[in-house]
C-alpha cells in the first residue's frame, strides 16, 4: 500500500531526541514530506473506516493510525520544522539577509548582522506545507486552527517585494507572479468555505473572503501568460460558484444567478465537468423557485 512503502522510509525521520538540524539537507527536506503524507494518507485510512464502519485493515499498530491524534502528530510536526526552516537563527542585531554569498561549503556567507538561512531550506516549500495542513484542518471543521494557517499561507503567496536596498530572510524578494495570485486566491475561497459550512456560520465574512478572492484573480489573469491564465480561470470558475451558493443562501437570487452563469462559462472554457454540470444544476434549482 501506500502508506506502507511511506512507512518503510521512516527511517529517514529524526530519532527521539535527534534534533532535525543534526540531519544533512536533502534527509531533512525528505523528513518532512514523509512526514506530511503519513498523515494525509493516515487520514484517508481512518475516513474509510469511519465510511465502512470496519476496523484498519493492515491492524491498529501496523500501518494505520491509531486516531487522529496521530494523524494530527505527523501534520504539525512538518509544519512546525518546516516553519523553524526559515526562521533560521539571528544576530543579537535580528537584521534580515541581504546579498549574501555562498561560501565554500555551499551555504551564505555571513556578513555582519545578517541572517544566514542553509541551503537546505531552498528544498522545503513551507506555503505548500503550510497549505496542506490548514486544509486538514479545514476538512476537519476546527476552524481556529485552519483559519491562521490559510492567512499565513495567503501573505506568504502575496507578500509585496522588498523596497530596494532592503533584504529579506531569503534574499531578494519578487512581485508575487499571476500564478500565486490566484493560488493565493483559491486559499481566500477556501476560508470563505470555511466560514459558510462550519458554525458559527457567518455568511458576510464568507462573501467578503469570495469577493476579494476573485478580484485578486481577475487582475491576476488580466496581465497572465497562457498556463498562468487557465489555472486563473479555474480558480475564477470555482470561486464564482461559490460566490453563487453564497448569494443563493442569502436569498440574493440576481447575484446568484449572475455568479452562476459566470461560474457555468469559465468552467466550459478550461473542461472542468464538475464545475459545468453543478452550474447548470444550479441555474435549474433558481429558475424553479421564481
Amino acid at each position: 500500500t501506500a502508506l506502507a512503502d511511506v512507512r518503510l522510509s521512516e527511517r529517514e525521520l529524526p530519532t527521539d531526541g535527534q534534533p532535525l538540524s543534526k540531519l544533512n539537507a536533502e534527509r531533512r527536506t525528505r523528513a518532512i514530506g514523509i512526514s506530511l503524507k503519513l498523515g494525509e494518507i493516515g487520514e484517508q485510512l481512518l475516513d474509510t473506516s469511519k465510511k465502512t464502519g470496519k476496523p484498519n485493515e493492515y491492524g491498529p499498530n501496523e500501518y494505520g493510525p491509531n486516531d487522529e491524534n496521530e494523524v494530527e502528530d505527523h501534520l504539525n510536526w512538518a509544519l512546525e520544522e518546516s516553519l523553524r526552516a526559515i526562521q533560521g537563527q539571528r544576530t543579537e542585531t535580528g537584521k534580515p539577509v541581504k546579498d549574501a554569498k555562498p561560501n565554500e561549503s555551499g551555504e551564505a556567507k555571513r556578513e555582519e548582522g545578517e541572517l544566514v538561512l542553509p541551503r537546505w531550506v531552498d528544498g522545503v516549500d513551507v506555503g505548500a506545507v503550510v497549505e496542506r495542513v490548514a486544509d486538514y484542518y479545514s476538512r476537519k471543521g476546527k476552524r481556529e486552527y485552519a483559519v491562521p494557517l490559510f492567512l499565513h499561507a495567503i501573505s506568504t503567496l502575496l507578500s509585496p517585494p522588498a523596497p530596494s536596498g532592503v533584504g529579506t530572510w531569503l534574499g531578494t524578494k519578487p512581485e508575487p507572479s499571476p500564478e500565486d495570485k490566484c493560488k493565493a486566491a483559491t486559499l481566500m475561497n477556501n476560508l470563505s468555505a470555511l466560514f459558510a459550512e462550519h458554525k458559527p456560520i457567518n455568511i458576510p465574512q464568507a462573501k467578503a473572503w469570495a469577493q476579494k478572492g476573485y478580484e485578486i484573480a481577475q487582475k491576476a489573469r488580466s496581465g497572465a501568460k497562457l498556463t498562468a491564465r487557465t489555472e486563473c480561470d479555474v480558480a475564477l470558475a470555482v470561486i464564482a460558484f461559490n460566490l453563487g451558493m453564497l448569494s443563493e443562501m442569502s436569498k440574493e437570487k440576481p447575484d446568484a444567478e449572475r455568479y452562476f452563469k459566470q461560474a457555468l462559462e469559465l468552467s466550459e472554457t478550461v473542461g472542468l465537468s464538475d464545475g459545468v454540470s453543478q452550474s447548470r444544476q444550479a441555474l435549474q434549482r433558481l429558475g424553479e423557485t421564481r
